[in-house]
């Protein structure tokens, strides 16, 4: 991806990337933004109304965990093709951080910071859901498991049963660390570019600990877009092998899931779905 940063005027930081730019906007004196400007090309359009409707449902919703938790879209400007959103700011410090420091505490930081995106994305999923259900038939979730087999350990010690039928949700699609901010009042989730109406359940979750664990123990010559060897790696070390880390993943998955309402068969399902997906089976 491509990255530039420098200052725009004496009021601005301009951060870019290949699918939208972003002005750092400060009043002067300040140490924080003020707000921020994301720009987009026109062709996004509707999925910026999308994103703005669903912002506003997720802070506007009943329950502590999710009023105000996402930057509210504070409106919205069109010029030369370009859509300008103005976004709130939020200081705050991202867990990301968290998940670069070393020394006794890392893992305790690495379950209390689980514990907090379990329980948000959960309850995010459990509240906004979407309208298609997807059908996996047993004989393609068994195929599955006879692919994934050549990469890595069983996933389960009895293969589902039957066919499983699962409800689409709405995913965030880049829940990582690195967008996940802590504050005094709580969490909150930014950076929703890539978010889905129709995702699977479970899968944010599992990008979420991936990268937390990849940000810890990353080499430098590795990339941050993971191959299938540098995946397994991780995959292995943080749900394939028994150990205290791995214990605490099963336990915080099988907690998102009874939140979010999946059974167990839904929940293995889902984990050998997303497995295929890293290890890019079809």
């Amino acid at each position: 991806m491509f990255e530039h940063r420098g200052e725009i005027g004496s009021n601005c930081m301009f951060h870019g990337s290949n699918s939208r730019n972003t002005l750092f906007v400060f009043q002067d004196g300040d140490a924080v933004p003020s707000y921020l400007i994301k720009i987009y090309d026109r062709s996004r359009e509707s999925h910026l109304r999308h994103l703005r409707e669903l912002t506003e449902r997720i802070n506007l919703h009943g329950s502590d965990l999710l009023r105000g938790s996402v930057p509210r879209v504070l409106r919205c400007e069109e010029a030369d093709g370009f859509y300008f959103v103005h976004e709130e700011y939020i200081d705050a410090t991202p867990m990301e951080m968290d998940a670069r420091r070393w020394g006794l505490s890392w893992k305790r930081n690495f379950l209390d910071n689980l514990n907090l995106a379990a329980a948000w994305i959960g309850h995010f999923h459990k509240n906004f859901r979407g309208g298609k259900r997807f059908l996996f038939t047993g004989e393609y979730i068994r195929s599955l498991v006879e692919k994934t087999a050549v990469f890595t350990e069983p996933l389960f010690t009895e293969i589902p049963d039957g066919d499983v039928e699962v409800g689409s949700v709405v995913s965030h699609g880049d829940f990582r660390p690195a967008n996940i901010l802590k504050g005094r009042k709580g969490i909150s989730v930014i950076d929703w570019d890539d978010f889905r109406l129709e995702g699977l359940p479970l899968f944010d979750l599992m990008e979420f600990v991936l990268r937390y664990v990849h940000s810890h123990y990353r080499l430098e010559k590795e990339k941050v877009v993971l191959d299938r060897e540098v995946f397994l790696k991780y995959f292995n070390m943080f749900y394939v092998k028994k150990n205290r880390l791995s214990e605490s993943v099963r336990k915080y998955i099988r907690s998102y899931a009874g939140c979010a309402g999946l059974n167990e068969k839904e929940r293995d399902t889902l984990l050998l779905l997303w497995l295929c997906n890293m290890l890019h089976i079809s």
